[in-house]
């Protein structure tokens, strides 16, 4: 029974590892660009973190660590930028790197080791974020095929984001979450002795050295080196990662770290101190209040947690944190002076001139981010239990800043990381996204609490605590959401401190307990969890009813707008196509035009539906023939119909490609044309 039952184990594995093959060759095609610069770059970086991962499970994590933070703004050497949707390129790097690790595992038939009590909140919330992660794809996609036949790209916000967009954000928003989950279970599963604890640190320092070198460059040669348009209009550099905002952060985590490893590390005391120079001046440029109010307070904990362990008496303990605090106040004013000049002084300023002024909150703090902040309590006071779902907090400002009576606006992510999880999955995740922080305090209080006051190795674990109470910190102004850099930092930061007292022992740090109990309740929460999303994703959430709120002007499969010789607008539609419009209870006009070859000889056949909201439900109306090129000037009556809109559906029986057909430089498949409607 057993060895069948580790047969059924190890043939799921494999039958799992071509499935994720063959998903990630769809994701690479779909969501990676497929520019030839870009590729001949990615592809070798690609196949060398699979290949070293399948030779070594220890030297992949070493060279992922090594290349996450470097690769982030790859694309935008290419000119490839944030408005132009794809994968970021760190977790394309992830993706292949993790499935290199589940190939060895599956190999070597290896157990993962999950005996942590982290690891009880991080499934709970995992599955959460699965479970809202596919109800709100199925609401995007209008439940097909339950509610409706197929998938229609249709408009789901009053921006013009599109359902294929909310799709994507979804299933970002998701991998952000999991691959982070995952990158934890592999440091947890690969890092068991201090030597390799050691590697992992030298090989994020050497990464962070040539990220300050390409941040210098930045400052000092070429702004648009390698940065987005939006943060160069800003004066701010980002350098290999994905924005200034997720830059900041890893300088800022990194100073306490380097300034632990220089105090423990003697011999090498001079690297890290050289290391330690250039974060600090490279450092202003990046222009991040939010890193540098975590990197003042992050210091501080650094020099609490030297001070408690400290061989002194509690009294002069209080005596030194005071001289500490002045002297922390003279350093800061005087980076400040040395500073001037640089986009974090001249924000800085910016914002301190506001203080004195007769000003609002949210031109002292950031009108947008208020804004967001605003926007994400909304979605809270309406959906306290299971939010909007997952990925949906971007899909629904503008919706919900519109009913807040304020312009559209842009798409955004909460800007903060706590309102984010609770806006999308409720008060029911932000409670097991607490309890999975209360885990992570306790992992870390017990990681000081293994090591003796005298152990030199003390200031290295200090300095990893500090960067992940920086970290902390910057989740209050930040959401990172699209910012996987940041998550795979962070969640090493975590798995760093959590083994740091385990390390060269067979025992882990702290063993979970019986969780007969605890799944009972864990089941019980998912099932009421998905209950109420799925309620509010069919009711007051659904596409229909976003429609009929919002009055969109929906549409789907029609190409972008063109003009013929005699000035007459028109799209071109796909195999089958939807257009709304206004009933004003008059006959509606609409123009139709086919082109394709032989249409004398054979007509081509526009079978016409009205259809709800989304165009699902379609009821038939008639069945016309187009039998030259000539335009068809159709006209449909609504009658008594009260609806405020009419939604219409056409299915062409044929497509036609002008680059097949007639040598056209036109790759699309073309259905009909349809003109301006109007009204008699």
């Amino acid at each position: 029974m057993e060895t069948q039952k580790s047969s059924f184990k190890i043939n799921f594995l494999w039958i799992f590892l071509i499935l994720y093959a063959v998903l990630f060759v769809i994701f690479y095609y779909r969501y990676v660009p497929l520019v030839h610069g870009f590729q001949a770059v990615l592809v070798p970086i690609l196949a060398a973190a699979l290949i070293l991962t399948l030779r070594s499970h220890q030297w992949g994590l070493l060279f992922f660590v090594f290349v996450f933070p470097l690769i982030n703004n790859l694309p935008y050497l290419f000119h490839i930028y944030l408005e132009t949707p794809h994968a970021p390129t760190a977790l394309v790097l992830f993706l292949v790197f993790f499935w290199g690790w589940l190939f060895r595992y599956a190999f070597l038939q290896q157990r993962w080791s999950h005996q942590h009590r982290i690891f009880r909140p991080l499934t709970l919330f995992a599955l959460l974020v699965l479970l809202s992660g596919v109800i709100t794809l199925f609401r995007f996609i209008n439940f097909v095929p339950f509610l409706s036949s197929g998938f229609r790209d249709v408009v789901v916000n009053v921006y013009g984001v599109r359902a294929g967009g909310a799709v994507m954000s979804t299933i970002f928003s998701g991998m952000s979450y999991f691959s982070g989950f995952l990158f934890f279970l592999v440091v947890f599963n690969t890092t068991r002795s201090r030597e390799y604890f050691t590697k992992i640190l030298w090989a994020l320092s050497l990464s962070a050295f040539l990220t300050f070198l390409f941040g210098f460059v930045q400052n000092y040669h070429s702004l648009k080196f390698g940065n987005s348009p939006f943060f160069v209009n800003m004066g701010r550099i980002n350098s290999t990662l994905k924005d200034p905002n997720s830059f900041g952060l890893f300088v800022a985590a990194l100073i306490p770290m380097l300034l632990g490893l220089g105090i423990s590390d003697k011999k090498r005391r001079p690297l890290w101190g050289i290391l330690l120079v250039l974060a600090l001046v490279v450092f202003p440029p990046i222009g991040s209040r939010s890193a540098m109010l975590g990197l003042g307070l992050g210091l501080v904990f650094f020099l609490f947690l030297s001070l408690i362990t400290a061989k002194i008496s509690p009294k002069k303990r209080w005596t030194y944190l005071v001289l500490i605090a002045i002297v922390f106040c003279v350093v800061t004013g005087i980076f400040m002076v040395v500073a001037q000049g640089s986009n974090l002084y001249l924000r800085i300023q910016q914002n301190l001139s506001l203080v004195f002024k007769p000003a609002t909150l949210g031109q002292v703090v950031d009108v947008g981010r208020l804004e967001f902040w605003r926007t994400a309590l909304e979605l809270i006071k309406n959906y306290p239990l299971s939010g909007v779902g997952l990925g949906a907090y971007i899909i629904e400002l503008p919706n919900f800043t519109k009913l807040r009576g304020y312009a559209a606006g842009h798409t955004d992510s909460a800007e903060n990381y706590f309102l984010q999880i609770t806006s999308e999955l409720g008060l029911v995740g932000l409670l097991v996204a607490l309890w999975l922080l209360f885990e992570v305090v306790r992992m870390v209080r017990a990681s000081r609490k293994s090591l003796r006051d005298d152990d030199p190795d003390r200031f290295i674990l200090f300095g990893l605590i500090s960067a992940l109470m920086i970290v902390f910190v910057n989740l209050f102004f930040h959401s990172y959401i699209g910012a996987f850099d940041v998550k795979y930092f962070a969640w090493l930061l975590v798995g760093l401190v959590c083994l740091f007292p385990g390390l060269d022992t067979q025992a882990p740090a702290a063993v979970s307990p019986s969780k007969s109990r605890m799944r009972i309740w864990a089941m019980a929460v998912l099932i009421g969890f998905a209950a109420v999303q799925l309620w509010t994703s069919t009711h007051s959430l659904s596409l229909a009813q976003t429609t009929l709120r919002f009055d969109l002007e929906q549409n789907f499969g029609l190409y972008s707008d063109e003009e013929d010789g005699q000035g007459t607008r028109f799209n071109w539609t796909h195999q089958e196509a939807g257009i709304s419009f206004i009933n004003a209870r008059q006959t509606v006009v609409i123009p139709l035009r086919a082109a394709h070859p032989g249409i004398d000889r054979h007509p081509v056949k526009v079978r016409i539906f009205r259809t709800g909201p989304v165009f699902s439900h379609a009821e038939f109306i008639e069945e016309i023939e187009l039998t030259s090129a000539q335009w068809y000037l159709y006209e449909y009556s609504p009658g008594a119909l009260s609806d405020s809109r009419i939604f219409l559906r056409f299915h062409v029986d044929r497509v036609w490609q002008p680059w097949k057909f007639q040598g056209i430089p036109d790759k699309r498949w073309l259905g009909i044309a349809i003109g301006e409607i109007s009204y008699r």
